[in-house]
């Protein structure tokens, strides 16, 4: 079961209460466990049944909205509070050419409670003049899944990562005019917050003023709401005229997002 979303214990008490008098359901529902040793159980028990397991995404992404999972601390300023997000999720991932062993690019990955990472397509899908390998704090990654209908990415690495606290995935996009940030590495050289005004959803791609900039691909476009940090997409773009960038840019909604790992052969 996806366990991206939401912690297992919020899956499990969401997944009881919407069970109610189905039996069938609530048998699935015990299955649920704290645990990381519960997971291949759990994946193995609703691997088979897509609209199961896309209910109980949605389940948790609503279940646990009382516990904040990267809460900001009391007075503190929202830039500040996303910056320790960004320390804590949003990560540099390089790319290099494993012939000549030379750099070759860069983007930004988003860390994921399955412990895998989130990037954008085009960071990691290289045409056949390189072979390309990527790295994420020293560790060699490993393409997990490409999407064929987004511009988005799934990664691992051989080594389980620090999941404690992280930030849900937004289940509503905001309003027009909302204070929105991009989080990512720019250029690859340091972890930028850019702070912005969210604009709307236009073409199945959110559009904001929040900023970015090459490196930031695959980063997130995040909010702050009710005391915490929520992940609105991934960003992918930014408008540039005449080799200059502006102010504009795109990135994916959550709901792909979710979609896309939904489809993912592992990524659940």
């Amino acid at each position: 079961m996806l366990i991206l979303f939401s912690r297992i214990g919020c899956y499990q008490q969401g997944c009881w209460e919407a069970a109610e008098d189905d039996s069938e359901l609530e048998a699935s529902c015990n299955y649920l466990a704290p645990e990381r040793g519960a997971q291949s159980a759990i994946r193995t028990n609703v691997r088979y049944n897509m609209g199961f397991r896309i209910i109980l995404t949605l389940i948790a992404s609503l279940a646990c909205g009382a516990e904040a999972a990267f809460p900001c601390y009391e007075g503190e300023p929202d830039t500040e509070c996303v910056y320790r997000f960004g320390e804590k999720q949003i990560h540099k991932l390089d790319v290099t050419d494993s012939v000549f062993e030379e750099d070759v690019g860069y983007g930004t990955a988003i860390l994921l409670s399955s412990g895998q990472y989130l990037t954008n397509r085009h960071v990691v899908d290289h045409d056949e003049d390189i072979e390309p390998a990527f790295w994420l704090n020293g560790r060699e990654l490993q393409i997990v899944d490409l999407s064929e209908d987004s511009d988005l990415a799934l990664v691992e690495s051989n080594l389980w990562p620090n999941t404690d606290e992280l930030a849900d995935w937004a289940t509503q996009e905001p309003r027009g005019g909302a204070r929105v940030y991009s989080v990512g590495w720019p250029s690859g050289f340091a972890l930028i917050v850019q702070e912005g005004l969210y604009h709307t959803n236009m073409e199945g791609n959110l559009t904001s003023t929040a900023q970015i900039y090459p490196g930031n691909s695959g980063g997130a476009l995040v909010q702050v709401k009710d005391g915490e940090v929520q992940i609105l997409g991934v960003t992918t773009q930014g408008l540039h005229t005449q080799g200059n960038f502006t102010n504009v840019s795109w990135s994916i909604p959550a709901e792909d997002v979710l979609n896309f790992l939904l489809e993912a052969d592992d990524g659940w």
